[in-house]
């Protein structure tokens, strides 16, 4: 049991499919300058957030480098919308976004992983790999 933005039919047409998954890059987030900066968060915040839940599957099932590199750039853009707009919030709220500041780096500790993955890849295709 898992999280997912998919709908049921996409799920089962990618089953039906054998479609293989693939990280997912973010996609922008859909904004306007007649928005509201509530308005704005909402959009960006959402956005962020479906960013990482595209990416879960891949990351949970078998560690893909490259979804566990967009779940954490998913991490770091939540990150930064909460603190762009954290004047937004009343004192509780301003006090917990704080507390995100770790998120990433202690809740999510695999950049490690990502590191050795690209240092092996450079490394295979120095030497003529693919």
């Amino acid at each position: 049991l898992q999280w997912s933005v998919a709908s049921k039919s996409q799920r089962a047409f990618a089953l039906a499919d054998a479609t293989v998954a693939a990280a997912v890059h973010a996609s922008p987030a859909a904004i306007s300058r007649e928005m509201e900066a509530g308005q704005g968060f909402k959009a960006i915040a959402w956005s962020c957030l479906s960013h990482l839940l595209e990416n879960v599957p891949l990351v949970v099932a078998n560690g893909d480098p490259e979804a566990l590199h967009q779940f954490r750039v998913a991490i770091r853009r939540l990150r930064a919308s909460l603190g762009l707009f954290a004047p937004l919030f009343a004192g509780d709220a301003q006090a917990a976004i704080g507390d995100l500041d770790h998120l990433g780096d202690r809740a999510f500790p695999c950049g490690g992983h990502r590191e050795q993955q690209q240092a092996f890849q450079h490394c295979h295709q120095a030497q003529g790999g693919e």
